[in-house]
């Protein structure tokens, strides 16, 4: 796949991964454009991948990152700063929301170039107007 598949990919299982988490970050509660988040393993002995680090090939990646998005909670680029200087403390409650741990698109080998793109800029302008509506503010 080019790399414009590869990210626009990445960027449809980042926004379901936001979504497993409950789309706001875990400290402060603040909603954010999906590309902002970072997901913070709640125990780092815990930790069996990184989340960058995943390939993006379908079905595989999808359920090695949500079986890992169980021992994290998502947070915003800020807090998960704090979390790591020891300024804040992260609930270490973790919250995945099960209705995300099957997804149909994952399976779907053959998923076309052209739908990842629609859904991909789908999420990009959803992203675009949150951030215009935050300086009209």
């Amino acid at each position: 796949p080019s790399n414009e598949y590869k990210y626009y990919w990445k960027l449809i299982v980042k926004n379901r991964a936001v979504d497993a988490l409950g789309g706001k970050c875990t400290c402060c509660g603040n909603v954010f454009p999906t590309t902002v988040y970072d997901f913070h393993h709640i125990n780092k002995e815990d930790k069996e991948i990184k989340f960058g680090s995943v390939s993006m090939n379908g079905a595989k990646s999808w359920y090695k990152i949500r079986d890992e998005l169980r021992k994290a909670v998502l947070l915003c680029p800020n807090c998960h700063r704090m979390v790591h200087r020891g300024y804040i403390m992260v609930n270490n409650q973790t919250y995945f929301n099960d209705t995300f741990y099957e997804w149909d698109l994952a399976e779907n080998k053959s998923v076309k170039k052209d739908k990842v793109i629609e859904m991909a800029k789908q999420i990009e302008d959803k992203n675009l107007k949150y951030a215009i509506s935050i300086f009209k503010n």
